[in-house]
């Protein structure tokens, strides 16, 4: 029982740490967050600017939801939504032949590829680990 509050602990961080530094990278330099999301080439141009701003204080504000009991679970379903969107956004740039950086920490991110499907699939893990319900300990005694 301990190892898995334990575990639990060690996926809250992970996600925290990774969607803050994410958040933040984004928000040195917006505009490039909003190039880099223009060139998958599947969103209108117009509302992206606002979008990308959105995406960016979404991330930062579920990352500290993590550590906030009353947040938690919401914060841990929108990491699950945003994983999930995001595999399937470079599986289509991956499928379209897009030789294109992922936008995922700002400037200086990683090509779209198998490698950063892996990373966002065992986010999505850790975020579903989070959702899980807890055991109670069983009270009953014969």
């Amino acid at each position: 029982m301990k190892f898995m509050k334990v575990l639990k602990i060690v996926c809250m961080v992970v996600l925290s740490v990774t969607f803050l530094v994410s958040g933040f990278a984004k928000l040195l330099d917006p505009h490039a967050f909003v190039k880099d999301v223009m060139n998958y080439r599947l969103f209108p141009v117009q509302p992206l600017h606002m979008l990308a701003v959105w995406l960016i204080m979404l991330e930062i504000f579920v990352a500290a939801g993590l550590w906030f009991p009353f947040l938690q679970r919401g914060s841990a379903w929108i990491i699950a939504g945003l994983m999930s969107f995001f595999i399937i956004l470079i599986a289509i740039a991956m499928i379209r032949g897009l030789d294109i950086t992922c936008g995922c920490f700002g400037p200086g991110s990683q090509k779209v590829g198998w490698q950063k499907i892996f990373e966002n699939l065992g986010l999505l893990i850790m975020s579903l680990f989070l959702l899980r319900p807890e055991s109670k300990p069983n009270r009953s005694h014969k």
